[in-house]
């Protein structure tokens, strides 16, 4: 057993801080919270200090202790550290995690000093929280404040503007991008290939695709989604081809933007072509990767290697249950789709609204009066929208 610390080490914060912080690196966050507690009761140990509740602060978050992290922020402002930059932004990073956006605004609002990294921490949670608005008017008044946006304030923006398809919003925030020198940012570029990409803009994308060095996974997979998303399923697999003469690996995200566009014949073709390089190059099934390849086989009929598909996943979620009900109805197995969402209520996966708006056309066809009727109720428990 460890006696006590030497006085000498004691006196000082930093052997307590090392620990701390290397508990909190390895993902053992119970023993940097107990060693952060050893600090206030250890007779001889110093008070934490600002390098010290940033770590405990991220521990209470990964536990999802946030009434610790409370106290922790208590504790803060009685030492003197409720302002600090480092413990404020690990703060407000606990609370938007915890969906607790009011906390988290109050600890932004009383920083003394908000450094770029404090400015996207807060406009990175208003944008999960949906509250889109909101992280716009902080963006304007980072820019009011004089605070310059790095390439992770507009990486985020720019996902924004993909996501809503908003071209012109887009355009200008590329334009602040090249003002602050930021275009060449790969991250940047990435963000704004894949925007074109949803608004259309393919020609744009491809002058941008050919600027942009071609060591990235991230820029393939977002031409390559992109070129499916327009319908352009020759191009994708031309990239894909090529993406890996050039030496770049695909992985599951490369291979979920190409299946759902293999749909007829020739597609099946190449769809199993894919699935034998997955298997060959022991790329790793996640659930979107095996509900891609289930949906594929089914809509192309060959149901017994979708069903053999699904035996061999490891994990079993309501994305690959509703692929699941999905392809039983679109190949009149009705009586198995039925069975697959009674599994899924059985397992406790809460279906979402495409589980069941693939069910009831199920209950249609088996003239299951009684089943669809709970169904709907079910929807109308559950306030699904649609």
């Amino acid at each position: 057993r460890a006696g006590p610390l030497p006085r000498r080490d004691a006196d000082s914060a930093l052997p307590w801080n090392w620990l701390i912080r290397g508990f909190t690196a390895d993902g053992q966050h119970r023993l940097a919270v107990l060693f952060y507690l050893k600090m206030w009761s250890h007779p001889a140990a110093p008070r934490p200090d600002g390098h010290t509740l940033p770590y405990v602060v991220k521990s209470c978050a990964a536990l999802g202790a946030v009434a610790l992290g409370r106290l922790v922020h208590r504790t803060a402002r009685g030492i003197g550290l409720g302002r600090d930059v480092y413990v404020g932004s690990a703060l407000i990073k606990m609370y938007i995690d915890a969906g607790l956006l009011r906390d988290a605004r109050e600890v932004f609002d009383g920083m003394a000093e908000r450094d770029c990294v404090l400015w996207n921490v807060m406009m990175d949670g208003c944008i999960k929280a949906g509250y889109i608005d909101g992280a716009v008017r902080l963006f304007r008044d980072m820019r009011a404040s004089g605070c310059e946006p790095n390439f992770a304030t507009l990486a985020c923006f720019l996902s924004l503007c993909a996501l809503e398809a908003d071209l012109l919003s887009g355009v200008q925030l590329y334009s602040l991008a090249v003002k602050c020198g930021l275009e060449i940012e790969v991250a940047v570029a990435n963000t704004l290939l894949s925007m074109y990409a949803k608004c259309r803009c393919l020609d744009d994308a491809w002058r941008l695709f050919h600027l942009i060095p071609r060591d990235d996974l991230v820029t393939w997979n977002g031409m390559i989604s992109g070129c499916v998303q327009n319908g352009l399923l020759d191009e994708a697999l031309g990239l894909f081809c090529e993406m890996q003469r050039s030496g770049v690996r695909p992985d599951s995200v490369t291979l979920v933007s190409l299946l759902p566009a293999l749909t007829d014949l020739n597609g099946f073709m190449q769809g199993k072509e894919i699935h034998g390089y997955i298997v060959r190059n022991c790329i790793r099934m996640d659930v979107f990767l095996v509900s891609a390849l289930v949906d594929i086989y089914f809509k192309c009929r060959d149901v017994r290697m979708a069903q053999n598909i699904y035996d061999a996943a490891k994990a079993i979620d309501v994305v690959i249950g509703s692929t699941m009900i999905s392809g039983y109805v679109l190949n009149g197995m009705s009586e198995e789709a039925l069975q697959m969402f009674r599994y899924l209520l059985e397992q406790g996966i809460k279906p979402n609204a495409v589980t069941v708006a693939s069910i009831l056309p199920a209950c249609a066809s088996m003239a299951a009066v009684v089943l669809g009727k709970e169904i709907h109720g079910y929807v109308l428990r559950n306030s699904y929208e649609g």
